[in-house]
């Protein structure tokens, strides 16, 4: 089955193909869709090759009344309860890519939690602390920098939530970190101004823990 259509977009004029009518089939997907489009921009751009290398390495994805496809136009159709025998107007924009990595960190644990350094003010933020499965913790600066290395923050038991932030009033960073089982705790720490130092000022521990009441699990 075979379906007249439309290419259309919001993007810049060197993106757009001409608005012609074409035929495809129903059981066309979004890589179909892409090859079509491409094909389409690279005549209506003929004879630049640096244009050419620039949509061979695009992809495209392709919404029909603001519902992305992600099976085939058939199925699309059939869930928005559009008739075949009607021109349908299919939507394309570049997808977005995947981010690439600029550095590393290798860690020994599992991360379970990261929070940002919140500032009142909004300031930017500059560090941010990491909460592990075996409830260590550590901060990270400018550059992704380790800063501090804390073993233990909570005694082999997972960090599930944690809140980093800034306060003028007291002067410091403070963080505040909770766990589950076996050692369910909520622990407020101040950083030292060069945050390579912690201090531990308070410790809230649950007495009773079971598997349905099983400690901290977060922070709000």
């Amino acid at each position: 089955m075979e379906i007249q259509c439309r290419f259309v977009t919001g993007m810049p004029e060197r993106y757009q193909v001409p608005p012609v009518e074409i035929s495809l089939s129903t059981d066309s997907t979004a890589k179909d869709l892409t090859g079509v489009v491409k094909q389409l921009l690279i005549e209506e751009n003929e004879g630049d090759e640096q244009f050419e290398r620039e949509i061979a390495s695009k992809k495209f994805n392709f919404m029909i009344n603001e519902t992305f496809l992600t099976l085939n136009i058939k199925e699309l159709l059939l869930h928005l309860n559009i008739s075949n025998e009607t021109v349908i107007d299919i939507n394309y924009l570049f997808a977005l890519e995947k981010p690439k990595p600029t550095q590393s960190s290798p860690c020994e644990e599992w991360i379970s939690s990261i929070a940002p350094l919140n500032h009142i003010l909004n300031e930017k933020a500059k560090s941010y602390a990491v909460g592990f499965f075996n409830g260590d913790v550590k901060v990270y600066g400018s550059g992704h920098a380790e800063l501090l290395n804390v073993a233990q923050v909570h005694a082999d038991s997972q960090i599930t939530d944690m809140l980093y932030f800034k306060s003028d009033t007291l002067g410091h960073n403070v963080l505040v970190t909770c766990s589950e089982l076996p050692d369910p705790q909520l622990v407020i720490s101040k950083l030292g101004a060069d945050k390579k130092s912690i201090e531990v000022m308070a410790r809230a521990k649950q007495e009773y823990a079971d598997e349905v009441n099983c400690g901290y699990t977060c922070l709000a």
